[in-house]
C-alpha cells in the first residue's frame, strides 16, 4: 500500500478544492500483510476437537455422564410439552 499527498504546488494553489488536475507525490510504501501467518492459527483450531460441557448425574444408582446441552433440551421438552408448545424440538 502506498502513502501519497498533494504536491507543494497543488497545496498552495487557490483552486485546490475545485481543480480536477491535482498532482500527488509518493511518501512511502507499507509492506503487504503476510497471509501465511494468519492462516496457521485458523487451521489449528479446526483440527481441535469440539468441546462440550458434560454433567455427571446418578440414574438408578449408576453415575451417568451426559452433555449439558442435551440434558437442558430434554428438560425443556418435558417441562413445556403439556402446554402444546413445540419448544426445543
Amino acid at each position: 500500500m502506498a502513502l501519497a499527498r498533494l504536491t507543494k504546488q497543488c497545496r498552495e494553489c487557490p483552486f485546490v478544492e475545485t481543480c480536477e488536475h491535482k498532482e500527488v507525490e509518493a511518501l512511502g510504501y507499507l509492506p503487504e500483510p503476510i497471509m501465511t501467518d494468519a492462516k496457521v492459527p485458523v487451521t489449528a483450531d479446526i483440527a481441535a476437537p469440539i468441546l462440550r460441557e458434560t454433567v455427571s448425574r446418578v440414574v438408578d444408582g449408576k453415575v451417568v455422564t451426559m452433555y449439558k446441552d442435551e440434558l437442558e433440551k430434554v428438560l425443556y421438552k418435558d417441562l413445556y410439552s403439556h402446554l402444546g408448545l413445540q419448544f426445543g424440538g
